[in-house]
C-alpha cells in the first residue's frame, strides 16, 4: 500500500504589484481607461497596441575578436628545469644522485623565470620552470641526506 498523497494544485500567485497596490511596471504607460481594472494584468496583455514599449537602442559595432599570440618561444632555461627536475626524482632513490640534479633542475628554474618574466610577450614556459623547481626542491630535500650520508660512510 502506498502512502503518498496526491499532489495539491495551487492558485498561481498574483504579481508582486498588485499584492501591495503598487503600480505594476506592465501598466505604467497606459492611459487610464486602458489599464487593468481590480489588478488583473492579462487585460493589458489582451490589448498590446496599448502598451509603450521603450525605443530600441541602436548598438554599437562588434568589437573584432584579436587571437592571442601563438609565436610565443618556451624558455629554454625552463625546459631544462622540468627535464631535469623530473629525472632526479627516480635518481633520487639510486644512491642520492638526484640531488645533483635537482640542484640544477632549481637553478635553471630561477633563471627561466626570470627570462619569461623579462619578456612576458614573447617567451612562455612559466609553469615548467615552476615544475622543475619543485620537482628539483623534492629531489634536494629526500635525496641531499642519502648523498651525505653515502659520502660520510665511503670516507670512512
Amino acid at each position: 500500500m502506498s502512502s503518498r498523497r496526491a499532489p495539491v494544485e495551487h492558485a498561481p500567485l498574483p504579481p508582486v504589484g498588485d499584492f501591495w497596490d503598487l503600480e505594476n511596471p506592465g501598466t505604467a504607460g497606459l492611459s487610464p481607461a486602458a489599464r487593468p481594472v481590480g489588478g488583473n494584468t492579462g487585460v493589458a496583455l489582451a490589448f498590446p497596441h496599448a502598451v509603450r514599449r521603450p525605443a530600441p537602442t541602436p548598438h554599437a559595432p562588434p568589437t573584432p575578436v584579436v587571437p592571442p599570440r601563438t609565436d610565443r618561444t618556451v624558455a629554454l632555461a625552463a625546459s631544462i628545469a622540468l627535464a631535469t627536475g623530473l629525472v632526479s626524482i627516480p635518481l633520487t632513490l639510486a644512491l642520492g644522485l638526484g640531488a645533483v640534479l635537482g640542484m640544477i633542475a632549481i637553478v635553471a628554474g630561477v633563471v627561466g623565470i626570470r627570462k619569461v618574466n623579462r619578456s612576458p610577450a614573447s617567451t612562455k614556459g612559466t609553469g615548467r620552470a615552476v615544475t622543475g623547481i619543485v620537482c628539483g626542491a623534492g629531489s634536494v630535500l629526500v635525496g641531499g641526506p642519502i648523498l651525505l650520508f653515502l659520502a660520510v660512510l665511503v670516507t670512512l
